[in-house]
């Protein structure tokens, strides 16, 4: 670790550059990124080294996190799913630990359709982890917020957000309501599992329902069916299950499986199953012959 010497050695008021002289010394410090140059460095050569490095006093264990997040998120040897596991040193709330935070209880609960099933921190250990964790936290955020740190940041700084109605689970959220955000989201996901049963247990060979293609085609349809379901005042499993027999439906009328072989991983494919969800939903809205708003 390195410890300063004759701290400003240089000063441009212009540029607001200090150059500082560093020796080996006890530890005083931390390093949040960039530890193997440094240690690239020691082990190269004992000749003075010039870096420009960045230096925060008395950082809290939030600020370390999202400054490593924050350098690391564009990395792609950095696996989203560390990324957002670290949102959980953070005391505020933001949409992306509210995610986390779904996540670890999905995977976690015993009564819930994703135990043991998210692949936590990007590790597989069962062939039954098919989704990752940064997979499950991108796409449900997106039901909350079009702009997660800017969120973050007025949160932090004590200031209000606004209701969104593009994201169906965002007033649930500025009113702290994460745990019927679970409740409501788990009914959706049983219903699921209960509906297409063999594609939810077999994902991990030809079927793409828990695969990034299908969970992202049944979240963008979560919003249509959700305020159908706001308006009917219900969103237990039973309602969920009943719009998506008509999902079903009209996939084996055309003769659809949920593989790979239908529905491509491209944005092609999640777009087509897309379609097929949204359909079944509005024919199951028709059914009680309500008129289309």
């Amino acid at each position: 670790m390195k410890i300063i010497e004759n701290p400003i050695l240089f000063w441009s008021p212009l540029i607001n550059l200090k150059i500082f002289a560093l020796v080996e010394a006890s530890n005083i410090a931390e390093i949040l990124d960039g530890q193997h140059r440094i240690e690239g460095i020691r082990l190269a050569s004992k000749k003075p080294e010039e870096m420009i490095v960045v230096i925060m006093l008395n950082a809290t264990e939030e600020e370390k996190a999202y400054i490593f997040s924050t350098i690391n998120s564009n990395q792609r040897k950095v696996d989203k799913s560390l990324i957002y596991d670290l949102f959980e040193l953070s005391p505020e709330r933001s949409p992306y630990k509210t995610c986390h935070e779904l996540a670890r209880l999905m995977n976690s609960s015993e009564d819930s359709p994703f135990y043991n099933r998210l692949k936590m921190l990007g590790r597989k250990e069962s062939k039954a982890q098919i989704l990752t964790q940064g997979s499950f936290v991108n796409t449900i955020v997106n039901l909350i917020s079009g702009n997660p740190n800017e969120d973050r940041i007025k949160l932090k700084n004590k200031e209000n957000i606004e209701d969104n109605k593009n994201y169906v689970l965002r007033n649930l959220f500025i009113n702290k309501m994460d745990a019927t955000i679970y409740k409501i989201l788990k009914n959706y996901f049983e219903a699921i599992k209960c509906v297409f049963p063999e594609e939810w247990e077999n994902s991990d060979q030809t079927y793409i329902l828990i695969k990034t293609t299908g969970f992202n085609a049944v979240i963008k349809a979560f919003p249509d069916i959700f305020h159908f379901g706001i308006d009917q005042k219900t969103l237990k499993v039973d309602f969920f299950i009943k719009a998506l027999m008509m999902v079903k439906k009209k996939l084996n009328i055309d003769g659809k499986s949920l593989t790979a072989d239908n529905f491509s991983s491209n944005a092609a494919g999640q777009k087509d199953l897309t379609k097929y969800f949204l359909e079944g939903f509005k024919e199951y809205k028709e059914s009680f012959n309500i008129p289309e708003k």
